[in-house]
């Protein structure tokens, strides 16, 4: 889990158009579901100029 979780973070470090947050107590890939809150301030930070 945390050497894929490394592997997102180096392609998100080369590539501006991608990028990770891993959402602490979600359980599956399923973030969304999990944690929308979580989900929400990724995608406003992500967008924020």
């Amino acid at each position: 889990r945390d050497d894929y979780l490394r592997q997102q973070q180096a392609f998100a470090a080369e590539q501006p158009f991608f990028s990770v947050v891993r959402l602490g107590e979600a359980r599956t890939h399923l973030g969304i579901l999990e944690r929308p809150d979580a989900v929400l301030w990724a995608v406003e930070d992500f967008l924020a100029p």
